[in-house]
């Protein structure tokens, strides 16, 4: 079957990534008329057919005919878009490179798989790229239930990570988290997610009296607050820590009265990066209260 003819019976192309030892896979697709696109460095070719000792490929630059010119027989990831009928549900996270993500289900058990985005190259102006190396993770076909997602690194960061989770349907719920980040001190998040409606998704940051102090000093170290207004707010989050347990109506004045210094804070004084990320701290403080 040719990709017009297959185009006429499905509803949808399922996405799927497999790493490079994957060629018995790449065999089969082309056996059933798949065409797989190939990831080499900084490019990308499509595998159209398949010889005893190699792979016939479309090269949208060189001017190369098989997987043995110039590309070693080998690749660093199969990109397929799979025919589909059925489940189009998926968990796709993009972070920077030097981010680790990590997915446990609601037994506790890790699963996905994580990836390296390499930037493609033009190929017409030497070291010219489009962007910075990415990491990115991917679980096909999750079910409904709650999730764990632990982030770490292993310096001091202030990080973005977008979060694409997909329904049977293929409608997504899109979300970007950020935080400070440090090695031995990673960010958990916790979400509920429906298979069927990507719109009840939802989902939180943990955040302890700790954890949120910890925020403030990383931004100060990273200067993304001004010194003087972060160590006032650590006194304030402190002190609400410890009226907590016998006045906790107290505390939760505080913690609003540093949701009101937040929000009274120019850019000059605090960032607005940090903003986000301290003023969600303090939200998901005072509703654990």
């Amino acid at each position: 079957r040719g990709t017009a003819q297959i185009a006429r019976w499905i509803d949808a192309l399922e996405f799927n990534r497999l790493g490079n030892n994957s060629q018995d896979q790449l065999k089969t697709d082309l056996e059933n008329g798949i065409p797989g696109i190939l990831e080499e460095p900084g490019h990308f070719v499509v595998a159209k057919g398949k010889t005893d000792t190699t792979f016939l490929i479309n090269d949208p630059f060189y001017n190369r005919q098989t997987l043995s010119d110039n590309y070693q027989n080998s690749y660093i990831s199969l990109l397929r878009y799979v025919p589909s009928h059925t489940d189009l549900s998926y968990f796709m996270f993009i972070g920077d490179n030097n981010l680790s993500l990590k997915l446990l289900d609601q037994n506790s058990n890790e699963i996905g798989e994580t990836f390296s985005l390499l930037p493609i190259q033009n190929s017409l102006i030497p070291n010219q790229d489009s962007g910075s190396v990415a990491t990115e993770f991917l679980n096909k076909n999750p079910e409904s239930g709650n999730y764990k997602l632990i982030i770490n690194a292993p310096a001091l960061s202030l990080y973005a990570v977008d979060l694409y989770l997909y329904d049977i349907n293929g409608d997504p719920f899109l979300k970007t988290i950020t935080g400070f980040i440090n090695n031995g001190k990673p960010n958990t998040f916790l979400f509920s997610y429906d298979h069927d409606d990507s719109n009840s998704v939802t989902i939180k940051k943990v955040v302890t009296y700790s954890s949120f102090i910890g925020d403030i000093n990383d931004a100060i170290v990273l200067k993304q607050i001004d010194k003087k207004l972060g160590k006032s707010l650590i006194l304030q989050v402190k002190l609400a820590e410890k009226l907590q347990p016998k006045r906790k109506s107290q505390s939760i004045l505080i913690l609003k009265s540093i949701q009101q210094i937040l929000n009274a804070s120019n850019e000059r004084l605090l960032k607005h990066d940090t903003f986000i990320i301290l003023n969600e701290d303090v939200s998901q403080l005072i509703s654990s209260l």
